[in-house]
Protein backbone atom coordinates (compact mmCIF):
# COMPACT_ATOMS: atom_id res chain seq x y z
CA UNK A 1 0.00 0.00 0.00
CA UNK A 2 1.40 3.37 -1.02
CA UNK A 3 2.19 5.78 1.81
CA UNK A 4 0.40 9.13 1.69
CA UNK A 5 2.40 12.16 2.75
CA UNK A 6 1.76 15.67 3.99
CA UNK A 7 4.08 18.67 4.39
CA UNK A 8 5.62 19.05 7.84
CA UNK A 9 4.45 22.04 9.87
CA UNK A 10 8.06 22.76 10.73
CA UNK A 11 9.38 23.60 7.25
CA UNK A 12 11.15 26.90 6.70
CA UNK A 13 12.10 28.32 3.27
CA UNK A 14 14.09 31.49 2.69
CA UNK A 15 14.75 33.03 -0.72
CA UNK A 16 18.33 34.31 -1.01
CA UNK A 17 19.62 37.07 -3.30
CA UNK A 18 20.10 34.59 -6.16
CA UNK A 19 16.44 33.56 -5.97
CA UNK A 20 17.26 30.10 -4.55
CA UNK A 21 15.41 28.65 -1.56
CA UNK A 22 17.52 27.88 1.51
CA UNK A 23 15.62 25.28 3.52
CA UNK A 24 15.41 23.79 7.00
CA UNK A 25 12.98 21.44 8.72
CA UNK A 26 13.17 22.30 12.40
CA UNK A 27 12.24 18.82 13.62
CA UNK A 28 15.27 17.43 11.74
CA UNK A 29 17.52 20.43 12.34
CA UNK A 30 20.81 20.93 10.52
CA UNK A 31 20.57 17.47 8.93
CA UNK A 32 17.78 18.85 6.76
CA UNK A 33 19.76 21.80 5.36
CA UNK A 34 19.49 22.01 1.57
CA UNK A 35 18.90 24.42 -1.28
CA UNK A 36 16.39 24.42 -4.13
CA UNK A 37 17.61 26.30 -7.16
CA UNK A 38 15.37 29.02 -8.57
CA UNK A 39 14.38 26.95 -11.64
CA UNK A 40 12.92 24.21 -9.41
CA UNK A 41 10.97 26.39 -6.94
CA UNK A 42 7.70 25.97 -8.88
CA UNK A 43 8.11 22.19 -8.64
CA UNK A 44 8.73 22.47 -4.88
CA UNK A 45 5.63 24.62 -4.37
CA UNK A 46 3.55 22.25 -6.46
CA UNK A 47 4.52 19.29 -4.27
CA UNK A 48 4.15 21.14 -0.97
CA UNK A 49 0.67 22.38 -1.91
CA UNK A 50 -0.74 19.03 -3.04
CA UNK A 51 -3.53 17.59 -0.89
CA UNK A 52 -2.46 13.97 -1.30
CA UNK A 53 1.17 13.19 -1.96
CA UNK A 54 2.25 9.63 -2.59
CA UNK A 55 5.70 8.43 -1.60
CA UNK A 56 7.02 7.51 -5.00
CA UNK A 57 10.70 6.55 -4.73
CA UNK A 58 11.08 6.98 -8.48
CA UNK A 59 10.27 10.66 -8.06
CA UNK A 60 13.65 11.79 -6.78
CA UNK A 61 12.34 15.21 -5.74
CA UNK A 62 9.56 13.78 -3.54
CA UNK A 63 11.86 11.07 -2.23
CA UNK A 64 14.50 13.63 -1.21
CA UNK A 65 11.95 15.87 0.54
CA UNK A 66 10.65 12.85 2.46
CA UNK A 67 14.12 11.72 3.55
CA UNK A 68 14.95 15.25 4.73
CA UNK A 69 11.73 15.56 6.76
CA UNK A 70 9.91 18.15 4.63
CA UNK A 71 7.26 15.55 3.76
CA UNK A 72 6.03 13.12 6.43
CA UNK A 73 3.53 10.28 6.81
CA UNK A 74 0.09 11.89 6.91
CA UNK A 75 -0.79 9.84 10.04
CA UNK A 76 1.88 11.51 12.18
CA UNK A 77 0.77 13.85 14.98
CA UNK A 78 3.63 16.32 14.84
CA UNK A 79 2.72 18.20 18.01
CA UNK A 80 2.82 14.94 19.99
CA UNK A 81 6.16 14.14 18.37
CA UNK A 82 7.63 17.43 19.52
CA UNK A 83 6.21 17.02 23.01
CA UNK A 84 7.91 13.61 23.26
CA UNK A 85 11.17 15.17 22.06
CA UNK A 86 10.88 17.85 24.75
CA UNK A 87 10.47 15.34 27.58
CA UNK A 88 13.21 13.08 26.25
CA UNK A 89 15.47 16.14 26.27
CA UNK A 90 14.70 17.68 29.67
CA UNK A 91 14.25 14.43 31.64
CA UNK A 92 17.75 13.10 30.96
CA UNK A 93 19.83 11.46 33.69
CA UNK A 94 22.67 13.96 33.55
CA UNK A 95 23.05 16.82 36.05
CA UNK A 96 23.79 20.41 35.09
CA UNK A 97 24.88 22.58 38.03
CA UNK A 98 25.51 26.30 37.79
CA UNK A 99 27.71 27.21 40.75
CA UNK A 100 28.32 30.71 42.09
CA UNK A 101 31.61 30.46 44.04
CA UNK A 102 31.15 34.10 44.99
CA UNK A 103 28.38 36.62 44.42
CA UNK A 104 30.77 39.55 44.59
CA UNK A 105 32.12 41.24 41.46
CA UNK A 106 35.00 43.55 40.55
CA UNK A 107 32.82 45.25 37.89
CA UNK A 108 29.82 47.56 38.21
CA UNK A 109 28.28 47.27 34.73
CA UNK A 110 25.64 49.84 33.86
CA UNK A 111 22.95 47.20 33.21
CA UNK A 112 23.74 44.63 35.92
CA UNK A 113 20.79 43.20 37.88
CA UNK A 114 22.80 41.61 40.71
CA UNK A 115 22.93 43.03 44.24
CA UNK A 116 26.29 41.61 45.46
CA UNK A 117 24.87 40.95 48.92
CA UNK A 118 26.56 37.58 49.42
CA UNK A 119 30.26 36.82 49.44
CA UNK A 120 32.52 33.89 48.76
CA UNK A 121 31.49 30.30 49.43
CA UNK A 122 32.87 29.14 52.77
CA UNK A 123 35.17 26.12 53.07
CA UNK A 124 32.50 24.21 54.97
CA UNK A 125 29.90 24.96 52.27
CA UNK A 126 32.36 23.80 49.61
CA UNK A 127 32.60 20.44 51.37
CA UNK A 128 28.80 20.28 51.65
CA UNK A 129 28.50 21.06 47.95
CA UNK A 130 30.85 18.21 47.14
CA UNK A 131 28.67 15.84 49.19
CA UNK A 132 25.73 16.90 47.02
CA UNK A 133 27.78 16.52 43.82
CA UNK A 134 28.79 13.01 44.92
CA UNK A 135 25.10 12.08 45.25
CA UNK A 136 24.35 13.57 41.82
CA UNK A 137 27.17 11.54 40.28
CA UNK A 138 25.93 8.31 41.87
CA UNK A 139 22.58 8.57 40.04
CA UNK A 140 23.59 10.09 36.70
CA UNK A 141 25.56 9.37 33.54
CA UNK A 142 27.05 12.83 33.01
CA UNK A 143 27.83 15.95 35.02
CA UNK A 144 28.17 19.47 33.67
CA UNK A 145 29.27 22.37 35.86
CA UNK A 146 28.82 26.01 34.85
CA UNK A 147 30.72 28.66 36.81
CA UNK A 148 28.84 31.90 37.33
CA UNK A 149 28.77 34.86 39.72
CA UNK A 150 29.29 37.66 40.63
CA UNK A 151 32.64 37.19 39.02
CA UNK A 152 33.68 33.56 39.53
CA UNK A 153 37.41 34.18 39.01
CA UNK A 154 37.44 36.25 42.22
CA UNK A 155 37.08 32.84 43.88
CA UNK A 156 39.51 30.85 41.75
CA UNK A 157 40.56 28.84 44.81
CA UNK A 158 36.97 27.60 45.18
CA UNK A 159 36.86 26.57 41.51
CA UNK A 160 40.14 24.69 41.86
CA UNK A 161 39.03 22.90 45.04
CA UNK A 162 35.65 21.86 43.62
CA UNK A 163 36.92 20.84 40.18
CA UNK A 164 39.90 18.86 41.47
CA UNK A 165 37.54 16.82 43.65
CA UNK A 166 34.94 16.46 40.88
CA UNK A 167 37.69 15.09 38.64
CA UNK A 168 38.59 12.45 41.26
CA UNK A 169 34.94 11.46 41.77
CA UNK A 170 34.25 11.13 38.05
CA UNK A 171 37.50 9.30 37.33
CA UNK A 172 36.62 6.67 39.94
CA UNK A 173 33.26 6.06 38.25
CA UNK A 174 34.73 6.44 34.73
CA UNK A 175 32.05 9.07 34.13
CA UNK A 176 32.21 12.00 31.73
CA UNK A 177 32.07 15.55 33.03
CA UNK A 178 32.42 18.95 31.41
CA UNK A 179 32.47 22.57 32.45
CA UNK A 180 32.07 26.14 31.22
CA UNK A 181 32.41 29.58 32.76
CA UNK A 182 30.79 33.00 32.38
CA UNK A 183 33.46 35.55 33.27
CA UNK A 184 34.21 39.20 32.63
CA UNK A 185 37.76 37.98 31.77
CA UNK A 186 39.52 40.75 33.68
CA UNK A 187 41.39 38.05 35.63
CA UNK A 188 41.50 35.51 32.79
CA UNK A 189 45.16 35.70 31.88
CA UNK A 190 46.87 32.88 29.98
CA UNK A 191 48.01 31.09 33.17
CA UNK A 192 44.47 31.09 34.62
CA UNK A 193 43.07 29.86 31.31
CA UNK A 194 45.58 26.99 31.21
CA UNK A 195 44.71 26.00 34.78
CA UNK A 196 40.95 26.05 34.05
CA UNK A 197 41.44 24.05 30.86
CA UNK A 198 43.19 21.31 32.83
CA UNK A 199 39.98 20.98 34.86
CA UNK A 200 37.98 20.62 31.61
CA UNK A 201 36.59 24.13 31.79
CA UNK A 202 36.62 24.43 28.02
CA UNK A 203 33.78 26.84 27.14
CA UNK A 204 33.93 30.54 27.99
CA UNK A 205 31.41 33.37 27.67
CA UNK A 206 33.10 36.76 27.85
CA UNK A 207 31.37 40.09 27.34
CA UNK A 208 33.01 42.76 25.20
CA UNK A 209 30.56 45.58 24.57
CA UNK A 210 31.89 46.97 21.32
CA UNK A 211 35.01 49.04 20.79
CA UNK A 212 37.00 50.56 23.67
CA UNK A 213 34.96 53.77 24.00
CA UNK A 214 31.60 51.97 23.97
CA UNK A 215 32.73 49.08 26.18
CA UNK A 216 34.28 51.36 28.79
CA UNK A 217 31.08 53.39 28.98
CA UNK A 218 29.11 50.27 30.03
CA UNK A 219 31.47 47.81 31.71
CA UNK A 220 33.51 49.54 34.37
CA UNK A 221 35.34 48.44 37.51
CA UNK A 222 34.07 49.28 40.97
CA UNK A 223 36.20 52.45 40.92
CA UNK A 224 34.68 53.55 37.58
CA UNK A 225 37.78 52.83 35.47
CA UNK A 226 37.65 51.11 32.09
CA UNK A 227 38.20 47.40 31.49
CA UNK A 228 38.53 47.00 27.72
CA UNK A 229 42.33 47.02 27.40
CA UNK A 230 42.88 44.37 30.09
CA UNK A 231 40.20 42.05 28.68
CA UNK A 232 41.50 42.27 25.13
CA UNK A 233 45.08 41.69 26.30
CA UNK A 234 43.90 38.51 28.04
CA UNK A 235 41.95 37.28 25.01
CA UNK A 236 44.87 37.84 22.69
CA UNK A 237 47.21 35.99 25.09
CA UNK A 238 44.80 33.02 25.05
CA UNK A 239 44.57 33.16 21.24
CA UNK A 240 48.37 33.00 21.03
CA UNK A 241 48.67 29.82 23.10
CA UNK A 242 49.39 26.66 21.06
CA UNK A 243 46.12 25.79 19.29
CA UNK A 244 46.72 22.05 19.26
CA UNK A 245 47.13 22.04 23.03
CA UNK A 246 43.86 23.90 23.58
CA UNK A 247 41.89 22.83 20.53
CA UNK A 248 38.69 22.05 22.49
CA UNK A 249 38.37 25.59 23.84
CA UNK A 250 35.31 27.55 22.77
CA UNK A 251 35.31 31.27 23.52
CA UNK A 252 32.09 33.20 22.94
CA UNK A 253 32.49 36.96 22.83
CA UNK A 254 29.11 38.38 23.80
CA UNK A 255 28.22 41.94 22.82
CA UNK A 256 25.37 43.52 24.80
CA UNK A 257 24.13 46.04 22.27
CA UNK A 258 22.79 49.48 23.19
CA UNK A 259 22.31 52.60 21.08
CA UNK A 260 25.91 53.53 21.97
CA UNK A 261 27.13 50.42 20.16
CA UNK A 262 24.56 49.94 17.39
CA UNK A 263 25.99 52.37 14.82
CA UNK A 264 29.53 51.04 15.30
CA UNK A 265 28.70 47.34 15.11
CA UNK A 266 30.40 46.97 11.74
CA UNK A 267 33.56 48.66 13.07
CA UNK A 268 33.62 46.26 16.01
CA UNK A 269 33.09 43.25 13.73
CA UNK A 270 36.04 44.39 11.60
CA UNK A 271 38.16 44.80 14.75
CA UNK A 272 37.07 41.37 16.05
CA UNK A 273 37.58 39.74 12.65
CA UNK A 274 41.15 41.05 12.39
CA UNK A 275 42.00 39.58 15.80
CA UNK A 276 40.01 36.34 15.95
CA UNK A 277 38.30 35.74 12.60
CA UNK A 278 40.64 32.94 11.52
CA UNK A 279 40.56 31.14 14.89
CA UNK A 280 37.58 28.75 14.96
CA UNK A 281 37.71 28.54 18.75
CA UNK A 282 36.37 32.10 18.93
CA UNK A 283 32.77 32.95 18.14
CA UNK A 284 30.62 36.02 18.61
CA UNK A 285 27.09 36.65 19.88
CA UNK A 286 25.12 39.88 19.66
CA UNK A 287 22.50 40.25 22.39
CA UNK A 288 19.99 42.86 23.44
CA UNK A 289 20.72 44.69 26.67
CA UNK A 290 17.53 43.96 28.58
CA UNK A 291 16.00 45.24 31.78
CA UNK A 292 16.34 42.40 34.27
CA UNK A 293 15.72 44.65 37.25
CA UNK A 294 18.00 46.42 39.70
CA UNK A 295 18.93 50.08 40.00
CA UNK A 296 21.81 50.19 37.50
CA UNK A 297 19.69 49.73 34.37
CA UNK A 298 17.63 52.87 35.11
CA UNK A 299 20.56 55.02 34.02
CA UNK A 300 20.60 53.62 30.46
CA UNK A 301 16.94 52.67 29.85
CA UNK A 302 16.74 55.26 27.05
CA UNK A 303 19.64 53.49 25.27
CA UNK A 304 18.05 50.02 25.02
CA UNK A 305 17.34 48.58 21.56
CA UNK A 306 15.29 45.68 20.19
CA UNK A 307 16.70 42.48 18.71
CA UNK A 308 15.33 43.45 15.29
CA UNK A 309 17.41 46.66 15.37
CA UNK A 310 20.57 44.60 15.88
CA UNK A 311 19.81 42.07 13.13
CA UNK A 312 18.83 44.79 10.67
CA UNK A 313 22.07 46.67 11.32
CA UNK A 314 24.20 43.54 10.88
CA UNK A 315 22.45 42.76 7.61
CA UNK A 316 22.76 46.36 6.41
CA UNK A 317 26.52 46.25 7.05
CA UNK A 318 26.92 42.93 5.21
CA UNK A 319 28.21 41.11 8.26
CA UNK A 320 26.43 37.87 7.32
CA UNK A 321 28.55 37.68 4.16
CA UNK A 322 31.69 37.19 6.26
CA UNK A 323 32.15 33.43 6.40
CA UNK A 324 35.30 33.73 8.56
CA UNK A 325 33.32 34.84 11.58
CA UNK A 326 31.69 32.20 13.77
CA UNK A 327 28.28 33.34 14.97
CA UNK A 328 27.48 31.53 18.22
CA UNK A 329 23.76 31.54 17.48
CA UNK A 330 23.96 30.44 13.85
CA UNK A 331 23.98 26.65 14.22
CA UNK A 332 22.18 26.59 17.59
CA UNK A 333 19.21 28.41 16.05
CA UNK A 334 18.44 25.35 13.90
CA UNK A 335 18.95 22.41 16.27
CA UNK A 336 15.81 20.86 17.81
CA UNK A 337 15.34 21.76 21.50
CA UNK A 338 18.53 23.83 21.48
CA UNK A 339 16.70 26.95 22.65
CA UNK A 340 14.96 25.29 25.56
CA UNK A 341 16.30 27.16 28.59
CA UNK A 342 18.73 25.37 30.90
CA UNK A 343 16.27 26.12 33.74
CA UNK A 344 13.66 23.83 32.12
CA UNK A 345 15.82 20.70 32.53
CA UNK A 346 14.76 18.44 35.39
CA UNK A 347 18.25 18.09 36.85
CA UNK A 348 19.44 21.65 36.29
CA UNK A 349 20.06 23.83 39.35
CA UNK A 350 21.78 27.10 40.14
CA UNK A 351 23.66 27.04 43.44
CA UNK A 352 24.27 30.29 45.28
CA UNK A 353 27.43 30.91 47.30
CA UNK A 354 25.42 30.16 50.49
CA UNK A 355 24.05 26.91 48.91
CA UNK A 356 20.59 28.33 48.15
CA UNK A 357 19.11 26.45 45.19
CA UNK A 358 17.62 28.36 42.27
CA UNK A 359 16.62 27.53 38.72
CA UNK A 360 17.27 30.78 36.87
CA UNK A 361 20.54 32.75 36.99
CA UNK A 362 18.77 36.07 36.44
CA UNK A 363 15.60 36.55 38.47
CA UNK A 364 16.97 35.91 41.95
CA UNK A 365 14.44 38.34 43.42
CA UNK A 366 11.48 36.20 42.30
CA UNK A 367 10.15 33.88 45.00
CA UNK A 368 9.29 31.36 42.29
CA UNK A 369 13.01 31.03 41.54
CA UNK A 370 14.10 30.08 45.05
CA UNK A 371 13.60 26.33 45.55
CA UNK A 372 15.37 25.58 48.84
CA UNK A 373 18.85 24.68 50.03
CA UNK A 374 21.56 22.02 50.13
CA UNK A 375 21.69 20.43 53.59
CA UNK A 376 24.97 19.70 55.45
CA UNK A 377 24.75 15.97 54.59
CA UNK A 378 24.52 16.74 50.84
CA UNK A 379 20.78 16.12 50.53
CA UNK A 380 18.55 18.91 49.21
CA UNK A 381 15.50 20.42 50.87
CA UNK A 382 13.37 21.96 48.13
CA UNK A 383 9.77 22.84 47.31
CA UNK A 384 9.08 19.85 45.03
CA UNK A 385 5.83 21.24 43.61
CA UNK A 386 7.49 24.53 42.65
CA UNK A 387 10.46 22.66 41.19
CA UNK A 388 8.14 20.51 39.03
CA UNK A 389 6.51 23.61 37.53
CA UNK A 390 9.82 24.59 35.93
CA UNK A 391 10.03 21.59 33.62
CA UNK A 392 6.62 19.87 33.46
CA UNK A 393 4.79 21.33 30.47
CA UNK A 394 1.55 19.47 29.98
CA UNK A 395 0.16 21.62 27.16
CA UNK A 396 0.93 24.65 25.05
CA UNK A 397 -0.79 27.65 26.60
CA UNK A 398 -0.08 29.98 23.70
CA UNK A 399 -2.31 29.09 20.68
CA UNK A 400 0.28 30.56 18.28
CA UNK A 401 2.74 27.86 19.30
CA UNK A 402 0.62 25.00 17.98
CA UNK A 403 1.17 26.07 14.38
CA UNK A 404 4.57 27.72 14.72
CA UNK A 405 7.30 26.32 12.46
CA UNK A 406 9.84 26.98 15.24
CA UNK A 407 8.18 24.86 17.93
CA UNK A 408 10.77 22.00 17.84
CA UNK A 409 13.54 24.44 18.76
CA UNK A 410 12.06 26.23 21.77
CA UNK A 411 8.78 24.46 22.71
CA UNK A 412 7.90 27.88 24.14
CA UNK A 413 10.19 27.30 27.12
CA UNK A 414 13.03 29.56 26.08
CA UNK A 415 11.94 31.19 29.36
CA UNK A 416 10.19 28.67 31.64
CA UNK A 417 9.66 31.36 34.27
CA UNK A 418 7.45 33.10 31.73
CA UNK A 419 5.65 30.05 30.35
CA UNK A 420 5.58 27.29 33.01
CA UNK A 421 5.57 29.36 36.19
CA UNK A 422 3.61 32.27 34.68
CA UNK A 423 5.13 35.15 36.63
CA UNK A 424 5.40 37.21 33.47
CA UNK A 425 3.06 37.83 30.56
CA UNK A 426 2.90 34.70 28.41
CA UNK A 427 4.15 35.61 24.96
CA UNK A 428 6.60 34.41 22.33
CA UNK A 429 10.18 35.24 23.32
CA UNK A 430 11.54 34.09 19.94
CA UNK A 431 9.88 36.69 17.72
CA UNK A 432 12.99 38.73 16.88
CA UNK A 433 15.08 35.55 16.70
CA UNK A 434 12.78 33.97 14.10
CA UNK A 435 12.94 37.08 11.94
CA UNK A 436 16.71 36.65 11.66
CA UNK A 437 16.72 32.98 10.64
CA UNK A 438 17.04 33.82 6.95
CA UNK A 439 20.22 35.82 7.61
CA UNK A 440 21.68 32.89 9.54
CA UNK A 441 20.83 30.49 6.69
CA UNK A 442 22.61 32.74 4.19
CA UNK A 443 25.63 32.84 6.51
CA UNK A 444 25.63 29.06 7.04
CA UNK A 445 25.22 28.32 3.33
CA UNK A 446 28.39 30.33 2.67
CA UNK A 447 30.29 28.31 5.29
CA UNK A 448 28.80 24.86 4.70
CA UNK A 449 27.71 24.91 1.01
CA UNK A 450 24.22 23.38 1.25
CA UNK A 451 23.39 20.48 -1.06
CA UNK A 452 21.26 21.64 -3.99
CA UNK A 453 18.25 19.66 -5.19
Amino acid sequence: MEMLLKPSKYNYFYKDEQGDYLMCNFFKGTDSFCKVSSQHIDRLNEIINLKNISLNREDKFVSYLYDKGYLIDEKIDEEFRVKAMYYNTVMGDGYSLTIMPTEQCNFRCKYCYETFEKGKMSKEDQKTLLRYVQKCISRSNHLHISWFGGEPLLAMDVIEYIMSNVKKMCDVRKMQYSSNITTNAYLLDADTFEKLYQFRVTAYQITVDGLKEQHDSQRVKGDGSGTFDRIMKNLISIRDLPKNKYKFASITVRVNVTKNILDKLDEFVKYYDDLFGKDERFNIRFAITDNYGGEQIKGIEDKLVKGKNIYDKLKEKGVYNNSLINFADAISAFEPMNLVCYAAYKNSFTIGSDLTLYRCTIHFEKGENSLGKILPNGDIDIDADLNNRWYIKDKLKNPECKECFYLPCCYNVSCPLRENVSVFENKCTMRDYKENLGNYLVFLDKKMKFETI
